[in-house]
């Protein structure tokens, strides 16, 4: 009688994915669950979405304000703005719904972000528990399991760059017509990263997405990355 077939390892099966796979994938996603719910609840303070900065001038007036310093930063709720010189430090915060606020526009942005958000919380969700479900037993090949752990790696890629490109490209128009700060700033253009040069009597202003921006940035390239990688092996 001819012998019967011995069992094959997971790992030397052509096609399927490693031990060092799973392990992989289960640290990709759980960094990725963790970026994404960091990004939608931070606040304006911890993960901010854009930030603005400006020092001011060295000398104004007579007086020295080396180290007089503005930072607005823009969270998916709040903005949080504050003015920092020699002498005294200023703070404040404010919602996007208060009636005074102003930021219509921006908070429009915001809703639809933080909406999309909560689906990129789901997508790394079932990412993570599709990477810590594979089956532990090596001689057995579980290649639904496998193809269902790449549709959440891609789905989480496709989600983070989903929200991270949409605030790219609707942030600056939301801003501008909000506070029309482009508009009435020669030196400033409507863009989503930028910087103006400092003259002699007025501060440098920088402007960049920020913390949460790049958290929910990174998110998707992390489940692409997972993707990719074992597609291309």
């Amino acid at each position: 009688m001819a012998p019967l077939p011995t069992a094959t390892p997971q790992d030397s099966l052509p096609g399927s994915l490693t031990e060092d796979d799973h392990q992989t994938a289960r640290s990709f996603a759980a960094l990725a669950l963790v970026l994404v719910l960091f990004s939608i609840f931070g606040g304006a303070k911890l993960a901010p979405w854009w930030i603005v900065h400006s020092g001011g001038p060295l000398d104004y007036q007579g007086e020295d304000y080396d180290g007089y310093s503005l930072r607005w930063t823009f969270g998916l709720k709040e903005s949080n703005v504050y003015a920092g010189n020699p002498t005294e430090d200023e703070e404040l915060d404010f919602e996007y719904s208060d009636s005074d606020s102003g930021f219509n526009e921006v908070e429009d942005v915001m809703k639809m972000v933080t909406n999309l958000g909560y689906l990129s919380i789901l997508s790394a969700s079932f990412f993570v528990y599709s990477a810590f479900n594979q089956g532990k037993d090596k001689l057995v090949l579980d290649a639904g399991k496998e193809e269902v752990l790449l549709k959440a790696a891609m789905a989480v890629g496709i989600m983070g760059f989903l929200v991270a490109g949409y605030f790219a490209l609707n942030w600056p128009e939301a801003f501008e017509e909000d506070t029309e700060w482009f508009e009435d700033d020669d030196r400033a253009s409507e863009s989503l990263f930028g910087s103006t040069e400092a003259d002699e009597d007025e501060e440098m202003i920088s402007w960049k997405p920020w913390l949460g921006w790049g958290a929910m940035l990174f998110s998707g390239f992390l489940g692409l990355a997972y993707y990719l990688t074992v597609k291309l092996q």
